[in-house]
């Protein structure tokens, strides 16, 4: 059989949680309901500014100049009966609770992505699924390159403890979606499965040697895995990012999800 594939380094590893993480995490389409709204909180300053209505000869403006007020503690969303205010999807500054100004697109972005959220580590707990060692020490690789200092740690825009709360969390979520994918035979990399499979139906390509044949050539074996490995990886990854659409629209399709009307998606 083929042989195993060096491990990559907790620091590296790290560094590809990172990159990966808006890429695979939260890319299917958004489905929330909106057909319930979540309660409002009782404060006078995070009634949402109400956007005039366009007459018959003005067009509506688009989301993005839709600027709605919020304030840190408002409730935007609740699902399975846990809240979610502002403060838990943005990082915010000490604002002594005054109103916040977003546009609608980032509103609404990233209260889908703390939905998503949400969903992953209600399903992890479910499921009796948590984050090993391994990934404890990705996570906590990921916290020292964050708090060395520049050039050598990770850039970033806004360094916080707010900020650095929700990365740790998009880290675990990603983690853990990664896990419940896997729990269900689906993964973001080419397998030995599929290598062997792909081999097996392109024996001419490589010479018309049986896979059995093959494989007892250990550098032959390696040169032809490799080359496998990079003609589908791509479909590989495309096939995952469809499961990964697949498995969130059916967590969100299975769960009691209620929007706050200034935060429809």
């Amino acid at each position: 059989m083929s042989q195993k594939r060096d491990r990559i380094g907790v620091g590296t590893m790290a560094l590809l949680v990172m990159g990966t993480i808006c890429a695979i995490l939260f890319v299917h389409s958004a489905r929330v309901s909106k057909s319930a709204a979540a309660s409002q909180p009782d404060h006078p300053a995070a009634t949402p500014v109400a956007a005039a209505k366009p007459t018959a000869s003005e067009p509506a403006a688009p989301e993005s100049s839709q600027l709605v007020s919020l304030t840190p503690d408002q409730v935007l969303a609740t699902v399975n009966g846990r809240v979610i205010r502002l403060a838990d999807i943005i990082p915010l500054a000490d604002t002594n609770g005054a109103p916040v100004a977003l546009d609608k697109v980032t509103l609404n972005y990233f209260l889908k992505r703390a939905v998503d959220r949400d969903l992953i580590f209600q399903a992890a707990q479910q499921q009796g699924i948590a984050l090993d060692e391994s990934q404890h020490q990705q996570l906590a690789a990921l916290q020292a390159m964050r708090n060395q200092p520049e050039p050598g740690g990770i850039a970033r825009l806004n360094d916080t403890p707010a900020s650095n709360q929700l990365e740790m969390e998009d880290s675990q979520a990603f983690m853990l979606q990664t896990t419940l994918m896997s729990a269900q035979g689906d993964s973001p990399n080419v397998t030995e499965d599929q290598v062997a499979a792909y081999y097996t139906g392109h024996e001419s390509e490589f010479g018309g040697m049986s896979l059995d044949a093959i494989q007892q050539n250990q550098e032959m074996w390696q040169q032809a895995e490799v080359a496998i490995r990079n003609e589908i990886a791509v479909s590989v990854r495309a096939t995952y990012n469809n499961q990964v659409t697949a498995y969130m629209g059916n967590l969100e399709s299975a769960a009691k999800i209620t929007m706050s009307p200034v935060a429809s998606l």
